[in-house]
């Protein structure tokens, strides 16, 4: 394996793990809302 391709892995790796945590957080806020909506009615 050459650094480069190490670095594109490593690089690609970390996006895809942003891309799930990001779409996690979405999900766990959205839901937090809809719960203190609920609790308001």
């Amino acid at each position: 394996m050459s650094p480069l391709g190490i670095g594109v892995i490593s690089v690609a790796t970390f996006a895809v793990l942003m891309g799930i945590a990001s779409l996690v957080a979405d999900h766990y806020i959205q839901r937090h809302k809809k719960q203190r909506q609920a609790q308001r009615h």
